[in-house]
């Protein structure tokens, strides 16, 4: 049986460390001194501040190519796949500790461990492929 004051202990600290962070953000701040408004839409011009962060940062205001796109949407599926195999990683993990000794159920969060990290194997080796592929390509 499950220990709930251990259990949402757990929980609790958890969710302080991970808020922690949150004292510890970077805080940008200027230093430059004010610079006079010229409306709305000069600062949304190419030569207004946005503009150039915009520039500053790579993003291109022109047209995108459908490669660019197709990469896109790759990046993104890669990236949630990521995040699918560590969260069954972790749900693994965490069915392997409350197992409390039952060999079913370890030797069931044992597969799902293996099974876990042999996707992510797959992940990462497809991951490898597409950007040596999106590289040659490019």
């Amino acid at each position: 049986m499950l220990n709930y004051s251990k259990t949402s202990s757990f929980f609790i600290s958890l969710s302080f460390i991970l808020s922690s962070f949150l004292l510890f953000a970077p805080v940008n701040a200027s230093t430059s001194p004010a610079v006079p408004q010229k409306g709305i839409k000069s600062a949304f011009s190419s030569e207004g501040k946005l503009g150039n962060f915009a520039k500053d940062i790579g993003y291109n205001q022109e047209a995108q190519s459908p490669e660019y796109y197709v990469g896109l949407v790759i990046n993104i599926a890669f990236s949630l796949l990521g995040v699918i195999a560590l969260a069954l990683l972790i749900f693994n993990g965490f069915k392997w500790m409350t197992a409390q000794g039952n060999e079913n159920q370890v030797k069931e969060a044992r597969g799902g461990l293996i099974s876990s990290i042999l996707g992510l194997l797959i992940i990462l080796a497809s991951y490898a492929i597409a950007f040596f592929i999106f590289n040659i390509f490019t």
